[in-house]
């Protein structure tokens, strides 16, 4: 995918963090569906792999959190996980909500809205091919190439889904832990990622500069307050992940209104 697509710091993308979360439960078709009423440009998720290797869509390792089932999502058949409640903890509103197969989100996206799937660290295939390479392989069958980016806290992950197809948009998730010290060109060099992704805490004009000026784009998490999303303009990132991606839109429409008086 053009990078020009995926934002700029004139225009960063509003991209909404496992859906509208702020209003629906995370990650639910609810709360997608009411990230793409509000019009966000990206919609974010969380996939992990079933024990008989279905992607769904689920932050958590454990079920316990946010549905009424337990135990780890790897050792749950996808039956299993499909018949559990998924929305019941956010407000009974939601009751009837489910987990959702990754396919399924696929096939509703709509055209106007790229899709960021976060491949979570600890995912692995229990079947000869890997989790990777079953990604691609479902991005491929739904000609996904120029509306998906995947991303993860693993960059290893990263590389690997990269040199199965170099056409796939990647992001490496900045662990200040793991990474220190190294800054966002060399990560994104070493495992030939085109977005660097980071929490707002970590966030800094040094940060931004570096990518910029190795041409790798900046996104930044955790964006919850007005001050958030107007020091990450100041900054000149390319995208903000929120939990209320309507209210950053807003803001930003207050900054820019303010720019012109």
């Amino acid at each position: 995918m053009k990078l020009t697509k995926l934002g700029t710091p004139q225009n960063p993308l509003i991209i909404a963090h496992r859906g509208y979360s702020q209003i629906a439960p995370e990650n639910t078709m609810a709360a997608f569906e009411a990230a793409a009423n509000a019009k966000v440009d990206m919609i974010e998720c969380d996939i992990r792999l079933s024990k008989d290797n279905k992607f769904v869509i689920i932050h958590d390792e454990k079920l316990n959190r946010t549905t009424n089932g337990d135990g780890k999502i790897y050792s749950k058949l996808f039956s299993e996980i499909r018949s559990l409640k998924n929305g019941e903890w956010f407000s009974n509103k939601f009751k009837n909500e489910k987990i959702v197969p990754l396919e399924k989100l696929i096939k509703w996206l709509p055209q106007s809205i790229i899709l960021n799937i976060e491949l979570k660290s600890n995912v692995e295939s229990s079947s000869l091919k890997t989790a990777e390479n079953k990604l691609v392989d479902i991005i491929l069958k739904f000609n996904l190439v120029d509306r998906v980016i995947v991303t993860s806290f693993n960059h290893h992950k990263m590389k690997l889904l990269k040199d199965l197809s170099p056409h796939i948009t990647t992001g490496i998730i900045f662990n200040p832990i793991t990474n220190f010290r190294h800054s966002p060109s060399q990560l994104c060099k070493k495992y030939n990622a085109d977005i660097f992704i980071c929490n707002k805490h970590q966030l800094q004009s040094e940060v931004v500069e570096n990518a910029h000026k190795n041409n790798f784009l900046v996104y930044v998490y955790s964006i919850k307050t007005e001050a958030d999303v107007s020091r990450a303009w100041k900054f000149k990132v390319d995208g903000i992940i929120a939990d209320d991606p309507l209210f950053v839109k807003q803001v930003l429409q207050k900054i820019n209104i303010l720019s012109l008086i």
